[in-house]
């Protein structure tokens, strides 16, 4: 699964002391770039996915679904000093909400 293009797979060695992965080309190769990619949960912005930012206001309110083409999205107008909830709609549960206190994304 270390190859297998999904970011949701990993990786798991039989053995407790240590394993590890290669590739076998069958002969000689120039490798110009290795992308490594950390274990994650689903719920980052993917690009290809659909995302949706809400905000609170005494309910959850909609800024509108986004398809991702970057690893960031982009919202106009939205409300200042709120909890927010980025949800990816295309992979992924485990979301959380968040605010923004003197510049700095805090958790809840």
């Amino acid at each position: 699964m270390a190859f297998d293009g999904d970011p949701l797979t990993l990786y798991n060695s039989l053995t407790h002391d240590g394993g590890w992965v290669g590739m076998d080309f069958g002969k000689p190769v120039k490798i110009n770039k290795i992308s490594y990619t950390p274990r994650g949960d689903g719920n980052d912005i993917t690009p290809g996915d659909m995302h949706e930012l809400l905000y609170w206001n005494n309910k959850w309110i909609s800024m509108g679904k986004q398809k991702a083409t970057d690893i960031k999205l982009t919202y106009d107008h939205v409300p200042a000093g709120t909890l927010y909830w980025v949800r990816n709609l295309s992979r992924g549960t485990n979301e959380r909400i968040f605010s923004y206190e003197n510049g700095t994304l805090v958790w809840w």
